[in-house]
């Protein structure tokens, strides 16, 4: 089994979220055989939303390969960000890995909904930057 990495912290009820739903499905899904390895490599919230909220949109990208690379560099196989508003540098965080990057409201909205194109609508954001997801 992949060992997983989340970039958490950012909405530390979604990091212990998604921490205990992994668990607990992967326990089910191998009938009590196995549980994941999972790392989670916190972020400062306040200097995460610094960024965001100054768009300083670089910056963040910067902050969160820090995040995946030290991630990676513990045996993480697969990444994924927690909480949906980092996702707003999805693509150009995406592109400056060299590592599997899940993304979780992608794959929610795939997964809830697949004959509808979209479950989260994407709300504008800074021209050359990914869109931020809403409900």
């Amino acid at each position: 089994m992949k060992k997983i990495g989340l970039v958490g912290g950012t909405g530390p009820e979604s990091t212990v979220m998604y921490y205990k739903k992994l668990n607990s499905e992967i326990d089910k899904l191998t009938e009590g055989k196995a549980m994941p390895d999972i790392a989670i490599e916190s972020v400062n919230f306040r200097r995460a939303w610094d960024y965001v909220s100054g768009m300083k949109y670089d910056l963040l990208t910067d902050y969160l390969a820090e995040k995946v690379n030290s991630l990676v560099s513990g045996g993480a196989e697969v990444v994924s960000l927690t909480a949906v508003t980092m996702h707003m540098v999805y693509d150009e965080l995406s592109n400056r890995i060299s590592y599997p990057l899940i993304s979780i409201p992608k794959a929610v909205s795939e997964e809830v909904s697949p004959h509808e194109p979209t479950v989260f609508k994407t709300a504008p954001s800074p021209p050359g930057h990914t869109a931020n997801y809403e409900r």
